[in-house]
């Protein structure tokens, strides 16, 4: 951890506990921990837990044999061994890609994981936030949660748009779904 970020998180932490009346600031690793694990891998995931951080945010996407695999980009190429779209290859392709030696030697072999993987590591007073991106197979990804009874409503939190965002309050109306956007402030100083 560099200065400033050690610096950054104390001032965030000493704000959080100097207002009494705010609950306490909580810390989510994005992707897992992927400052100093391969990101979006259980390493990453299980690494989060072990330093005791309130939850993880993992991305997901298809493979062509309707899995849901823990990515985030849109392509394997920079973090894992092989090329291409996710979606184009099955779970049993994918789990042969090396996920993490682009991130350093040690990690080598770590494989992609899929989200039933993750949600196995939801516990209590932990949160998991899966975000969405395009293409998700929503009854797919709700038939998952629901497989895995550690992933309940207080554990999890969907992070999307458009129509996933809402298919998920249908489907899923005790679990937290939240809308993710981008911003603009116009020269009036109103927000769009």
């Amino acid at each position: 951890m560099t200065r400033a970020t050690a610096l950054m998180l104390a001032g965030m932490m000493a704000a959080g506990w100097t207002h009494a009346a705010q609950p306490p600031i909580r810390f989510i690793s994005h992707r897992g921990e992927s400052m100093d694990a391969p990101e979006n891998t259980m390493a990453a995931f299980r690494l989060s837990r072990e330093r005791g951080v309130f939850g993880f945010e993992c991305d997901i996407y298809m493979t062509a044999d309707n899995e849901i695999i823990c990515l985030h980009d849109l392509t394997l190429d920079r973090t894992t061994d092989g090329s291409g779209k996710p979606d184009a290859l099955t779970l049993a392709e994918l789990k042969k890609l090396d996920a993490g030696s682009w991130k350093n030697a040690r990690f080598a072999g770590e494989r992609i994981p899929t989200l039933a993987e993750a949600l196995a590591l939801a516990c209590e007073g932990r949160e998991i936030y899966i975000d969405i991106k395009r293409g998700i197979d929503i009854p797919r990804l709700v038939e998952v949660v629901k497989a895995e009874s550690k992933a309940t409503a207080e554990r999890i939190v969907f992070l999307g748009g458009g129509e996933s965002v809402q298919q998920l309050r249908k489907l899923l109306p005790d679990y937290r779904a939240l809308w993710v956007v981008g911003v603009k402030q116009k020269e009036d100083g109103t927000l769009t």
